[in-house]
């Protein structure tokens, strides 16, 4: 962010690469982070002309947070007024450059297949290889074919280069190939950018750890030249007396938390014994407040500890001289055989760990900068080189409805840049046939404009189908707020409720006696409803007041303000699909007035329980943990942040069951009755 353009790696590229450009249609651009990629192509494209004609130029990232940073900051570039920053999925700047979320793009080309208004389409973070962006690259090969002026940049590391570029091409990328390769079939080019990541030292264990969130705060003070330093690293930095912050990597939010408050309490057990540290938090469940406090200097006297889940290995984080990384993430599995997505902990890649590893290499030189891996040098040279792609690890019937949207009459021959294995494609069309989607036999939808509709919605089938049946249960407004905070929580992480006290165990008793104000017995999504009115009565008033009513609730500002935004973009589609344009269409109905309106959330209970079937139980015997068995035998237990029902013997439905911790957990519990499934789903029961 503090960089003048011109002094970054890539501006010494910028007449070759504007030059391959205009040679080419589809260019890959191979590079490390931090050289300028994100920003610095789309303000040359714009000052070479293709913008031209109304023309736009799209950028897409694989996260929100990574879209908005690169608009704010290329705007801060482009216009020096500009003091603010971009907030949404879509950022679009007056020059016609637009950042939107990958996924966002993908829908967009249900509606204009062949993106006539853009001239250039460039795939950032490619080498991340989530499920939208594999589908949005084997979109725009496709469409590439049929428009010989469109431009396709892929922004990709060396590992990546060779696959993208058969699959575009057709042919082996050759070790001599550089520049455009006019012999292909698809003219396509490569250039390559020397980076200004300086060399630095990495260290390792000289023996494995059993506890890497210990040993990531042990190898702080070790820094920090204490004597209770972790005994089992191979060097450390006894003589070194520069002042630096430090980046540490966890796999999740907890962990983060877990380490934060082992560095708090020896923190402040050793006094002054020690310089002056400011410990930071960054990952997706705190406010964007919080995130740009974590990565803001650290004042004069002090430096930070920054404890990062997630965010700090897309962010470039000013100051950082020393990278701690656990090697450890956080991935989601979906079990075709269960049903069942899996959280865990798992190690991550060789790529993953040079990313990880970046925040130290872009330290000025002279700052001694190193990075302390916690595993032994034989286990980190066992690690994979590449990621997985998401399409073998995830449930697929998402993007196949956004296939057979764009009329794709074969899901299991289309041209997958990673062909998903068959198994999880037929288990998708079983998921999409029991929702009504899909007929079992042909695998064609059974109703085209119904799948167009689910797809433009973006969301999970089930909540997609609840929300267009809402209607004829009566209760669409109330659908519509409840889908629209699923959205805001899921893309925080699922942190709606924030702990007034910063812990990893649970919920604290503040927290816990917040939510059960907004209770009123009948399961979350009621819950979400009376947060969501709750809020609206603020609507009138300023921003630090409706802040100030959400930290008195225990509740994250940004997820429920984007809610808001998030409800009335619904409401659009919602008009826009033919529903009447009404009052409760627009605004939330309250249902905790005088204990309740128990027959319109009976509406709402009914609705969930025709979409989320699938996702049934019946609750089992009290106890300390509320808990039921699926109709496939399984016990799955309440998430804790869920409202807990203890009645044996009735049923419930529930948005999505993870196993974690060795125990499958449900979140969004609905109470429900046995006959509905009846009613709703008797082809499944």
């Amino acid at each position: 962010l503090h960089k003048d353009p011109g002094d970054l790696p890539i501006s010494a590229n910028r007449r070759d690469l504007v030059w391959l450009v205009q040679s080419c249609q589809v260019v890959f651009v191979v590079g490390e982070p931090g050289i300028g990629k994100g920003t610095q192509i789309p303000q040359y494209l714009f000052e070479a002309g293709f913008c031209g004609n109304g023309k736009t130029i799209g950028v897409t990232c694989p996260s929100r947070m990574r879209a908005e940073g690169l608009a704010t900051r290329l705007n801060m570039q482009m216009n020096p007024s500009f003091k603010g920053e971009m907030k949404s999925q879509q950022q679009t700047m007056p020059t016609n450059i637009n950042y939107v979320v990958d996924s966002v793009l993908v829908r967009y080309i249900l509606k204009f297949p062949n993106l006539d208004d853009y001239s250039v389409i460039m795939v950032d973070d490619a080498h991340e290889r989530n499920l939208n962006t594999e589908i949005l690259l084997a979109l725009l090969k496709k469409i590439v074919k049929q428009r010989s002026d469109l431009k396709v940049i892929v922004n990709c590391g060396q590992e990546q280069v060779r696959e993208f570029f058969k699959f575009f091409t057709g042919a082996e990328l050759s070790e001599a190939t550089n520049g455009p390769a006019s012999s292909l079939p698809m003219k396509a080019g490569i250039i390559p950018i020397l980076g200004n990541m300086q060399s630095c030292p990495v260290f390792y264990l000289s023996e494995p750890t059993a506890d890497y969130i210990t040993a990531a705060v042990d190898t702080v003070f070790w820094i920090l030249d204490e004597e209770k330093a972790a005994q089992q690293m191979t060097e450390m930095i006894h003589n070194n007396k520069k002042s630096g912050d430090i980046l540490i990597f966890l796999p999740n939010t907890d962990s983060a938390l877990q380490a934060f408050e082992i560095f708090f309490n020896r923190y402040l057990a050793l006094g002054e014994q020690v310089p002056k540290l400011h410990g930071r938090l960054l990952h997706r469940g705190i406010s964007l407040e919080k995130q740009q406090e974590a990565v803001q200097p650290a004042p004069q006297d002090a430096r930070k500890v920054i404890f990062s889940a997630e965010i700090a290995e897309r962010v470039s984080i000013p100051g950082v001289v020393y990278v701690i990384d656990t090697l450890f993430c956080q991935k989601r599995f979906y079990s075709v055989s269960t049903g069942m997505n899996t959280l865990c902990k798992r190690p991550i890649t060789k790529a993953h760990a040079e990313m990880r590893a970046r925040s130290a290499k872009i330290c000025p030189p002279g700052e001694n900068a190193k990075v302390y891996r916690l595993c032994t040098e034989d286990t980190y040279a066992k690690l994979e080189n590449a990621p997985i792609p998401e399409t073998s690890l995830q449930n697929l019937a998402p993007i196949l409805l956004k296939l057979m949207a764009l009329t794709v009459s074969n899901v299991l021959k289309f041209d997958y840049l990673t062909p998903p294995p068959p198994l999880r494609i037929g288990k998708a069309l079983e998921y999409l046939w029991a929702l009504g989607l899909v007929d079992i036999e042909t695998g064609q939808p059974t109703s085209l404009e119904k799948v167009r509709r689910v797809a433009e919605l973006d969301m999970d089938p089930m909540m997609a189908k609840a929300l267009l049946d809402a209607s004829s249960f009566g209760c669409l407004s109330l659908m519509i707020t409840i889908a629209a905070m699923n959205a805001a929580i899921t893309d925080s992480g699922d942190l709606l409720w924030v702990k007034r006290v910063v812990t990893h165990r649970g919920m604290d008793e503040a927290t816990m006696n917040a939510k059960a104000r907004f209770d009123s017995g009948e399961g979350d999504p009621i819950v979400w409803v009376n947060v969501f009115y709750a809020y609206s009565g603020f609507a009138g008033q300023t921003e630090k007041e409706r802040r100030d009513w959400c930290r008195r609730n225990c509740l994250n500002y940004d997820v429920v303000a984007s809610a808001v935004d998030i409800r009335a973009q619904l409401a659009q589609h919602m008009q826009a699909f033919g529903f009447p344009r009404t009052e409760t269409l627009l605004m939330p109905l309250n249902l905790h007035e005088q204990g309740g309106n128990h027959e319109e959330s009976k509406k709402v209970r009914r609705c969930l329980a025709a979409a989320y079937f699938m996702n049934a139980g019946k609750v089992g015997k009290a106890g300390e943990e509320g808990w039921c068995t699926t109709p496939a035998g399984a016990r799955v237990f309440w998430h804790e942040k869920c409202v807990v029902f203890k009645q044996p013997g009735s049923w419930v439905v529930f948005a999505d069951v993870t196993r974690y911790a060795g125990r499958a957990r449900a979140s969004v519990v609905t109470p429900v009755e046995r006959p509905w499934f009846g009613e709703f789903a008797s082809h499944y029961y």
